[in-house]
């Protein structure tokens, strides 16, 4: 009899629908207010020292001047459960764990937008 579980001979990435995470937001987070105080946590793990939230009708923007994101931290952004952290230099440690707060947005939007620079890069990566 074995003592270990054989090795996998397929591997699959987990994949999930936008309209699954819509669905799941507003269950995982039923406050909408809950969204914006994830988002503020996400400046905070990004090393911002400033986070200006502008609540307008139709939107609400929290901005900050964390060190941002490139093309591949982006894909990685929405990726339901990947969370990547760098190490702060401010000595902070990390709120965010698990990668899913950043889609409590969706208990008060049907959709998003993500504007990031890396780092004081000035060529802006966008996606919704």
């Amino acid at each position: 009899m074995p003592t270990s579980p054989p090795e996998p001979q397929l591997h699959a990435t987990l994949q999930a629908n936008a309209r699954l995470l819509q669905a799941i937001g507003p269950r995982l987070y039923p406050e909408a207010s809950t969204g914006v105080i994830e988002l503020v946590s996400n400046s905070y793990d990004a090393d911002a020292t400033a986070v200006r939230i502008k609540v307008e009708p139709t939107q609400i923007i929290v901005a900050d001047n964390g060190h941002g994101m490139d093309q591949m931290m982006l894909q990685n952004f929405f990726t339901l459960g990947k969370s990547i952290k760098f190490p702060s230099k401010f000595g902070r440690l990390p709120i965010g764990q698990f990668g899913i707060g950043k889609f409590a947005i969706l208990a008060m939007a049907q959709d998003f937008s993500v504007y990031a620079a890396w780092d004081g890069d000035t060529d802006v990566t966008t996606t919704s």
